[in-house]
């Protein structure tokens, strides 16, 4: 997982960008302000989340798909809010696999992105 620009308050064309996405598939990303560095699986889920979702104090969700190669792109515009400069969040995304795929033991039939750490600059 990358960004398409860097992480400016007011940009409304920032975005997520995967290139080694599942293909053809759906999935979600998901923004915590807690980072889970040990990497954890508190909803038994099967897959390792690397954000911390239950002690956040925000989380932010978006969806993203990918296309046949598996490149994916997901819209994610900062608002134009002064007071966000600094803060850092750090983004993951979980994927539905799509049939045949044998990538992982999760219950859900889910796979997830290491993640991404974003500081937002003013």
């Amino acid at each position: 997982m990358a960004a398409n620009a860097p992480p400016k308050v007011g940009n409304p064309s920032f975005a997520i960008v995967a290139s080694n996405a599942p293909r053809s598939s759906a999935g979600f990303c998901v923004a915590s302000d807690v980072q889970d560095l040990t990497g954890s699986d508190p909803l038994f889920l099967g897959i390792t989340l690397q954000i911390g979702i239950l002690s956040a104090t925000e989380l932010h969700g978006f969806p993203i798909v990918s296309d046949p190669s598996g490149a994916a792109f997901a819209p994610a515009p900062i608002p134009n809010n002064p007071a966000l400069a600094g803060k850092t969040f750090y983004v993951q995304s979980f994927w539905v696999q799509a049939p045949g795929m044998t990538c992982s033991p999760a219950v859900a039939a889910l796979v997830s992105s290491r993640g991404l750490s974003v500081t937002l600059q003013p």
